[in-house]
């Protein structure tokens, strides 16, 4: 549904132009702005932002402008607040406003508390990235899983629900 949003011409295809245009008529982009001048932006378009995007290349592509775009607020914020670190409120309102479809209803719920862990209501951007590693790796095993499901072979899962295999099965997956 968003590479159409982003494809008008319907060719199959986003350049740079139109993810840009597209993007800054958006809320968010007008909430929080984006540096444009960003490595995630040479590195998939281009230096001369020629570069295409296929659909795939563009699914993969959003998830990591999505991340930088929330980076780039976390570092916007910690810098204003003068001490490296965002509030539990703030990262709440950043992961939830930037990186929403990363998050189950019970991680949602339990924002602040993860941004809490060292006891001071406070994040800084090294457990920021980790957090967001952490969900990005939770969300490519369950690809990894629904992948095994579909495919068939020797994986289960039991009564409750709960998927079991080796360890080597799921690697071997991987």
């Amino acid at each position: 549904m968003a590479f159409r949003l982003y494809d008008q011409q319907n060719d199959g295809y986003i350049d740079f132009k139109k993810f840009k245009e597209v993007t800054e008529s958006t809320i968010l982009f007008k909430s929080y702005g984006f540096n444009w001048n960003s490595e995630i932006i040479t590195e998939t378009f281009g230096k001369q932002q020629n570069n295409k995007l296929t659909y795939n290349e563009f699914t993969s592509f959003i998830n990591d402008f999505n991340y930088e775009m929330s980076k780039q607020q976390f570092l916007k914020i910690a810098e204003k607040n003068g001490n490296g670190t965002v509030s539990a409120h703030q990262f709440m309102e950043i992961m939830i406003n930037l990186r929403p479809q990363r998050l189950s209803p019970w991680v949602k719920d339990n924002l602040i508390e993860f941004a809490n862990q060292e006891g001071m209501g406070r994040m800084s951007f090294e457990t920021f990235k980790s957090f967001n590693t952490l969900l990005d790796n939770v969300e490519l095993a369950k690809k990894i899983i629904d992948k095994m499901e579909r495919t068939g072979g020797d994986y289960k899962r039991d009564k409750l629900g709960n998927f079991s295999c080796s360890d080597s099965q799921f690697l071997q997956e991987a």
